[in-house]
């Protein structure tokens, strides 16, 4: 965890000289992320940062024979190779997931990685705290919305919610988020099961929001098109659907958060 003051004390953080990112074959740390924080992308779109050779330190400089970086680069000859000069040269295809840095025999490290700026800590983080509706049906079918990330263009499913506006209490918050987003519907507002910290980017605004998830009961309807969603959520909207749990478990659409489905089995067979 980063130990350092500031918005993101606590948080992961890859120290390479330690242990660094070995960019293992399913990227098991993104699915495996409860809040979506690490979204689930491809190997090359990794932009943890950039290893630079100092060229002067490197052993190879002083013609001894040393390859290990280009050798244990989980990327390969995409990231690093040896140059025409018998030099170390990182190429465009590096992410910065620092084995190179890691396994780097001299001291100090000939071979480090820096962060990638957009990576480094946000400058400012607003705190928003939210409501997100579980709206289900006595069939267990749960309305989710799709949407689509104005920066990576990454696309996931959500619960209706947002966050609230000052003054609002739960109750409230819930009726005008589930007004805006779904239109009219008859529904009861149940418990709240569910309460889940985040951080996240939404154009180029960094938050740290709290959501509350309440249940929401109601019988199955036709869905709209989400008229009644503002221009900035019109803009990444996508559609409505009712999903089984079944449909989701199967699926292989991403859902926020990465647990939801685990979570919906526990209040179906546990009631929480």
């Amino acid at each position: 965890p980063i130990d350092q003051d500031g918005p993101l004390k606590g948080t992961p953080g890859i120290v390479a000289a330690e242990q660094p990112c070995v960019v293992c074959t399913d990227l098991d740390c993104m699915p495996a992320c409860p809040t979506g924080a690490l979204q689930v992308i491809g190997r090359q779109q990794i932009t943890i940062g950039t290893a630079l050779v100092a060229q002067d330190v490197c052993v190879r400089s002083k013609d001894e024979c040393c390859q290990s970086c280009v050798d244990l680069c989980p990327l390969g000859s995409r990231a690093i190779q040896i140059g025409a000069d018998n030099l170390i040269e990182v190429l465009d295809g590096c992410i910065g997931c620092g084995v190179c840095e890691h396994v780097c025999h001299t001291t100090p490290k000939a071979i480090t990685v820096t962060p990638n700026p957009s990576r480094a800590e946000p400058a400012e983080v607003t705190p928003r705290s939210g409501v997100r509706a579980l709206v289900i049906t006595p069939e267990r079918e749960v309305l989710l919305m799709k949407l689509r990330e104005p920066g990576s263009g990454g696309e996931f499913w959500i619960s209706p919610g947002g966050g609230r506006e000052p003054g609002e209490s739960d109750t409230v918050a819930l009726a005008r988020e589930l007004a805006e987003e779904v239109g009219t519907f008859d529904y009861t507002i149940g418990p709240a099961i569910w309460r889940r910290t985040s951080r996240f980017t939404w154009k180029d605004k960094h938050y740290a929001q709290e959501d509350t998830f309440y249940q929401v009961e109601t019988t199955w309807f036709e869905l709209g098109d989400g008229e009644g969603l503002d221009g900035c959520e019109r803009e990444a909207f996508r559609g409505f659907r009712w999903w089984t749990l079944e449909e989701m478990e199967a699926a292989t659409e991403t859902f926020s958060p990465r647990r939801l489905t685990t979570c919906l089995r526990r209040l179906f067979t546990e009631g929480a």
